[in-house]
């Protein structure tokens, strides 16, 4: 059953201050009554009956499945950093026939003059890829296609929504 709740919940009480009070006094009068008994040696029904209901399911529950192999060694922190070895781009890298091949950081530094894309719906993404392709057509480097000279530069034409987009393609899905 979807919604329906598990045995062992209490029914919503909208005045639980009070039940509590209500509670402790009682608790509070059985303990005076008996003498020297505290009010943990003492549990009203309700308690009981929580505590029973505890062990039923406890029978009828599948036991949990055994955690993952992990390194005992490791510190919690170190299993949320990322390992830097293990990432690859998302971006396939071209294949190119030359020797070096660098982008100078005034290429980059044109890119982000002429407008990054953040994937607002206000931002106009066809003209951010013209402006995009216009700022990779005004430089030439020999031996190297300008196809690969565009893969390599987009990322750094992309700002926040759109950066979080690319990082989350598939490795190696963009190819042209």
């Amino acid at each position: 059953m979807r919604n329906s709740p598990p045995a062992n919940l209490e029914p919503y009480d909208p005045e639980i201050e009070r039940t509590y009070k209500h509670r402790r006094r009682r608790q509070k009068r059985r303990s005076q009554s008996v003498g020297t008994a505290s009010m943990a040696d003492i549990p009203d029904n309700h308690e009981r009956e929580q505590r029973e209901r505890i062990e039923v399911n406890r029978d009828n529950q599948v036991p949990p499945p055994p955690p993952p192999d992990l390194d005992e060694n490791k510190a919690i922190m170190e299993f949320e950093v990322p390992d830097l070895n293990k990432q690859t781009s998302d971006i396939a890298p071209p294949t190119i026939n030359a020797g070096h091949f660098e982008i100078k950081s005034v290429i980059i530094q044109m890119l982000n003059a002429a407008g990054q894309f953040g994937g607002l719906l206000s931002e106009d993404s066809h003209l951010h890829l013209k402006t995009f392709l216009e700022v990779c057509d005004s430089f030439v480097i020999p031996g190297i296609p300008s196809e690969a000279i565009q893969i390599k530069m987009f990322p750094f034409s992309l700002r926040d929504k759109a950066q979080k987009w690319l990082n989350n393609l598939p490795t190696g899905s963009v190819t042209s």
